[in-house]
């Protein structure tokens, strides 16, 4: 043993690992590993395709490096010094665990195991995507999903850092926030939300004219169907909409249709909310909703949203 380690365990100072050992590397290690298990640096030299003198000088170097002999080179044969000996245990431990890791980095990138990290907003709660997610998950047991309930903007957020794998809300037209791709998922059409007492529950379904001259609650939840979606989509049939109440979410809506306040637009999925003082009927017209899946675009975007992806393609 060395003098500044040798006063170190016995308490006279601190040891100072040499200057070089931070050079130390993972190539220098692996040539030393080669030929502590060969015992020979011929045989070692052929075992990492790599020419004999050149295996010779990494081993002097990193003894070099870290001011400790490590190998006595004989004729026929090397010996490994208490420290070689040393540094050849620790060096199996660590590229065993090396090789463990690539393992499960790999598994992580095959979907083999992990975690998938999904957003989505309330109403795509309310849609058939979660049987969808539910029979994808399926084909996976090794993965486990996690959801989280965003808003679409908190969902970009989150992409935008990596926190999801994807995020599910209505998009309207073809445009989705800048730096995402995004992908029809499923298409699905509005529907009307209004008193259980309302004279149109009469009716088997009711036609967008027949909201001309009635109250209308709106919402700003950032997705297709906010207020200037239907705005337009009452345009087109003729009036523009009498706004009585605006509210942030579609339950919020519900609540107060259910105390008689007045009428909603909402995705078709909210007909199985089951809500005291509301009924639901489909329109005349057909008014389709598009939801999608966002996420990175970046080719280093996870493998879980290249998969969903082509699994969920509308």
């Amino acid at each position: 043993m060395n003098m500044p380690a040798l006063a170190a365990l016995l308490g006279a100072q601190s040891f100072v690992p040499p200057a070089g050992t931070d050079k130390v590397n993972l190539l220098l290690l692996h040539a030393f590993h080669a030929v502590a298990a060969e015992r020979n640096f011929a045989h070692a030299a052929v075992a990492l395709r790599m020419s004999q003198p050149t295996l010779v000088r990494q081993v002097r170097e990193l003894e070099d490096l870290i001011s400790v002999p490590l190998v006595i080179r004989r004729q026929n044969a090397v010996l490994l010094t208490p420290a070689g000996e040393k540094l050849a245990r620790e060096l199996q431990q660590l590229f065993a665990q090396v090789r463990q890791s690539i393992a499960q980095v790999c598994d992580v990138d095959q979907l083999v195991s992990g975690c998938v990290n999904l957003g989505l907003s309330a109403a795509a709660l309310t849609s058939t995507l979660p049987a969808q997610l539910s029979a994808a998950a399926a084909t996976k047991p090794g993965l486990q999903f996690h959801y989280q309930e965003l808003s679409p903007q908190a969902q970009i957020d989150a992409l935008l850092s990596r926190e999801l794998d994807a995020g599910f809300w209505y998009l309207s037209g073809d445009t989705a926030p800048r730096r995402l791709s995004h992908q029809l998922i499923q298409r699905e059409p509005l529907c009307l939300a209004l008193p259980a007492d309302h004279a149109l529950t009469a009716q088997p379904a009711v036609s967008l004219k027949q909201l001309a001259q009635l109250d209308m609650i709106h919402y700003e939840t950032g997705e297709a169907f906010n207020n200037g979606f239907l705005n337009t989509v009452c345009l087109a049939h003729g009036f523009i909409p009498r706004v009585a109440h605006i509210v942030q979410s579609p339950l919020s809506a519900l609540t107060l249709i259910g105390q008689g306040l007045g009428l909603a637009l909402l995705p078709n999925g909210y007909r199985q909310v089951s809500m005291p003082g509301v009924a639901m009927r489909p329109l005349q017209e057909t008014v389709n909703l598009q939801l999608h899946m966002v996420w990175d675009s970046h080719p280093a975007g996870t493998a879980a949203a290249r998969w969903l992806s082509a699994l969920l393609a509308d």
